[in-house]
């Protein structure tokens, strides 16, 4: 019954203890060895598919360390140590140990039940973040021109968003500013057209090579004058510098490493 609610009331294994007794009904076994015999069976197959599949053996040896305990205290209580001294005294630090035992290991498996859940948060979480990320070199290099045209508090967290830390570290440190944020903000201050900037940008096709840290996009030849553009600004705004881009678990990529253009 213990394992049965520690196992949140599962009905399988009675399911299974039923098909047992039928079992044992229809070849003729539950006659031969009665009905004690047939019960204690189906019990048996019970207790071993909970202790087997649902409920943590480190339960069992808790609760019999725990059913240990208390019959040497009743033991002691009755018989005062004046008889059975020994067998007592064992009992008890038997008792104790498997206690002990049964309590650390729900501890230990707790632990690492834990551990596993947020591992398996964190992959959900990063794949998440994996598929908004831009796919590719000229997705990236568009959608931080427009976020530093229009540097408002959502497009200034949306442009760090899609740098790795050691990258904003070195964005931040090639404007000589305190944080990301900052830096993007630095950069936006530089704009001069915000419309043609964001608009008109184009990433020559030569400045994106493969390499072993990632993908490396030259974004420091960017220009802004499009022809359809009346009022072009071949200088629009600062050039963003040399970007390494890494993909994420198969879907966007990250910059994972920064230099400012020279």
């Amino acid at each position: 019954m213990a394992a049965w609610w520690l196992s949140d009331w599962q009905v399988w294994p009675w399911l299974g203890a039923v098909g047992v007794m039928l079992l044992l009904g229809v070849t003729g076994a539950a006659r031969r060895v009665g009905l004690a015999w047939t019960l204690a069976a189906c019990l048996a197959v019970v207790a071993l598919w909970l202790l087997l599949v649902y409920v943590s053996p480190w339960w069992w040896l808790l609760l019999a360390g725990v059913v240990l305990l208390v019959a040497a205290v009743t033991a002691a209580a009755v018989l005062r140590l004046r008889e059975r001294r020994a067998q007592t005294l064992a009992a008890l630090g038997i008792g104790l140990a498997m206690v002990a035992g049964g309590a650390v290991g729900l501890g230990v498996t707790a632990a690492e039940h834990e551990r596993q859940e947020q591992a398996a948060l964190d992959q959900q979480h990063q794949t998440s973040v994996a598929r908004i990320l831009p796919r590719t070199p000229g997705s990236m290099v568009n959608f931080l021109v427009e976020k530093i045209a229009y540097p408002t508090p959502d497009a200034v967290t949306s442009a760090c968003f899609v740098f790795a830390p050691p990258a904003q570290a070195q964005l931040a440190g090639s404007l000589r500013v305190a944080d990301c944020p900052a830096a993007v903000r630095a950069l936006a201050a530089k704009v001069i057209d915000a419309h043609d900037y964001a608009n008109n940008v184009w990433l020559p096709g030569q400045a994106v090579t493969r390499g072993p840290a990632g993908t490396v996009v030259d974004a420091c030849h960017l220009t802004f004058d499009a022809l359809t553009d009346d009022t072009p600004h071949p200088n629009a705004g600062p050039q963003l510098g040399r970007l390494t881009l890494q993909q994420q678990q198969g879907e966007g990529s990250l910059i994972v490493a920064y230099q400012r253009c020279r």
